[in-house]
């Protein structure tokens, strides 16, 4: 695929890369943690997070609003749970596709919490989105180091 062909869009990242990523997300005492998730993708729904969190977890339960843009749902481990409810920043990470010119889709996110009965899901807000490969910065990519092209959020 050339260069001219790269998603430009996060929504159209996400059909070029698939479910299977991995989520970062980091502890309370600030330790990196990398679990492998399956992402799906919906309508962004406000979440609102009961008062009455779990004492042990610090995780509540949450209550869908109205519709608005994209966002990414990954059920997770209790690990990331907890992480999450420790710090609502992470970041999912997508090795390069068969169809993304060896980029890999990286997308950084603040995240709440659903507890249901057999599971946690989190419901990440994406907030910056790139496709990032090592080596030079081609032409009109961003002055990260490497070869990034920033990809366009919903609103």
């Amino acid at each position: 695929m050339a260069s001219t062909d790269l998603p430009s869009t996060l929504s159209s990242a996400l059909a070029t890369f698939g479910r299977a990523a991995f989520l970062v997300s980091v502890t309370q005492e600030s330790r990196p943690h990398l679990a492998p998730v399956e992402v799906e993708v919906e309508v962004e729904v406000e979440v609102e997070v009961d008062a009455d969190a779990d004492a042990d977890t610090g995780v509540g339960t949450a209550s869908g609003g109205a519709p608005g843009g994209l966002a990414v749902v990954v059920l997770s481990g209790a690990r990331s749970a907890r992480n999450a409810a420790a710090n609502a920043i992470v970041c999912l990470h997508w090795p390069p596709a068969p169809d993304s010119d060896g980029y890999s889709l990286i997308v950084d996110g603040e995240v709440t919490t659903e507890v249901r009965d057999h599971d946690t899901m989190l419901h990440v807000r994406p907030v910056k989105a790139v496709l990032h490969r090592p080596g030079d910065p081609e032409p009109n990519t961003s002055a990260c180091g490497h070869d990034c092209l920033g990809l366009s959020l919903p609103a």
